[in-house]
């Protein structure tokens, strides 16, 4: 990891403590808000209840007035009228007095009430307006401090832009001059091959030279036929390949490998071949790579029949004239008995 990468990555968790921390504060404020908003509720609710109350201690003197009349006959009305006229004024009198008292008081616990929930409602206002102040201060400050880390992170950015890019043009440079070093190292390879290519065409044409010279003196022995540059026998006698092979080599030549198209037909031809004849190859050490008895080299040139070769280690040698037209080749036992092609340079 790099410095940069390790700077944003603490700049970011940094940024997510202080989110953390003003949640927790704003949810404090809000729990506290709630508090303060169900103790008024409940103030209010017991002043209500205050209220009530007096009605209920007011309501049974005034029944009893009321029952009293209903109850009370005329006659008696009459009778009394002066006594409850008296006791009347004096009940209304203390009655009035009482209910003096009772709103008074009332008014006064009303009153204290009424100031009591204002400076309440007025401290939970200076409350609330204060938790505003800091959580406006504390998010100017968080809006401040992630306007700086934005610039930071600008920076870093940029700075890693750059740094990535001087890396790139260092590959580049390095790339570029590799490539020019494998261009003059193929060019000199280029040049290296095209000598070697030029000295093996001379030595190719010296070898035809050579060859022609040759085959100008070349005389070849009684009972061996000219074709192309060596000489060749024909042996009818039957014989098993490695006896075919002795038998050449008692006349001074080696059983025939044949090297192109042009010397295959030439000795199909030239020798009158009409029947199975071996020639010098064989797949014994390693199937269907035939190698030449002579050189010991795999074949460069081979003209197998349609469908052959066709019998794997059970056919490790070479014919030619299995059938007309006799100048392709077959795989054959070793051990079978045929006739035989000799060569010699």
């Amino acid at each position: 990891m790099s410095f940069a990468d390790a700077t944003l990555r603490k700049r970011l968790t940094m940024v997510e403590k202080r989110i953390g921390f003003v949640e927790t504060r704003m949810n404090n404020d809000n729990e506290l808000a709630n508090a303060m908003f169900t103790t008024l509720q409940q103030n209010y609710e017991e002043l209500n209840n205050t209220v009530l109350h007096l009605k209920e201690q007011m309501c049974p003197k005034i029944e009893f007035v009321e029952k009293k009349r209903e109850h009370t006959n005329k006659k008696e009305i009459v009778e009394t009228v002066k006594h409850s006229h008296m006791l009347v004024s004096l009940g209304i009198k203390s009655e009035k007095k009482w209910t003096r008292d009772q709103v008074e008081n009332l008014t006064i616990q009303f009153s204290k009430e009424t100031g009591r929930v204002n400076r309440q409602l007025s401290d939970f206002t200076d409350q609330m307006n204060l938790q505003n102040s800091l959580l406006t201060k504390k998010y100017s400050e968080f809006k401040s401090e992630l306007i700086g880390m934005n610039k930071d992170i600008k920076s870093d950015l940029q700075l890693m832009v750059t740094d990535i890019d001087n890396q790139i043009q260092v590959k580049l440079r390095q790339m570029n001059e590799a490539i020019i070093q494998n261009k003059k190292l193929m060019e000199s390879q280029t040049h290296l091959i095209n000598a070697q290519q030029a000295e093996l065409e001379a030595l190719k044409k010296e070898q035809v030279e050579v060859k022609h010279n040759l085959k100008s003196i070349l005389i070849c022995p009684e009972g061996w036929k000219m074709i192309l540059e060596n000489c060749y026998m024909y042996i009818q006698e039957k014989k098993t390949l490695s006896k075919a092979r002795a038998n050449c080599e008692l006349v001074g030549g080696y059983l025939a490998d044949i090297e192109s198209q042009e010397e295959n037909s030439l000795i199909i031809d030239k020798l009158g071949i009409n029947g199975k004849s071996w020639i010098g190859y064989s797949d014994e050490e390693e199937e269907k790579q035939w190698v030449s008895f002579k050189t010991g080299r795999t074949a460069s040139f081979t003209n197998f029949r349609k469908g052959q070769p066709d019998s794997g280690t059970l056919q490790n040698c070479v014919i030619v004239g299995y059938d007309s037209p006799m100048m392709y080749w077959n795989d054959w036992p070793c051990s079978y008995n045929e006739s035989s092609i000799c060569k010699k340079f």
